[in-house]
């Protein structure tokens, strides 16, 4: 699945200001602007990508958690759209856990 927020550069699907000015921008990939205008632009098809989005962003902040992104099947595997790596800050803050309360003892 292609995040076309991420190359939208939105934080995801409530970033509407950073998705309109991103398909109104001549220096966004064609490409990119042409998928997300099919996509994002139909209420149907944006239900269905938003739905797949949110499960998607669920996993890779579990695989970062559970540091599943450091093994080389990951690694190797040349993942990039949903990639939460310590290389991007960003997508790395996103996963970062919730504070937690500590257990009753």
């Amino acid at each position: 699945m292609i995040d076309l927020y991420r190359r939208l550069g939105a934080s995801g699907p409530r970033d509407r200001d950073a998705i309109e000015r991103a398909l109104n921008d001549p220096r966004t990939a064609p490409e990119v602007r042409r998928i997300a205008a099919f996509v994002i632009g139909d209420p149907d098809r944006r239900a269905v990508h938003d739905a797949a989005w949110a499960t998607v962003s669920v996993v890779a902040r579990l695989r970062t958690l559970m540091m599943i992104e450091l093994t080389p099947m990951w690694t190797e595997a040349g993942v990039s759209d949903f990639a939460n790596a310590a290389t991007d800050p960003r997508r790395t803050r996103e996963c970062m856990p919730v504070k937690a309360t500590p257990p009753a003892r």
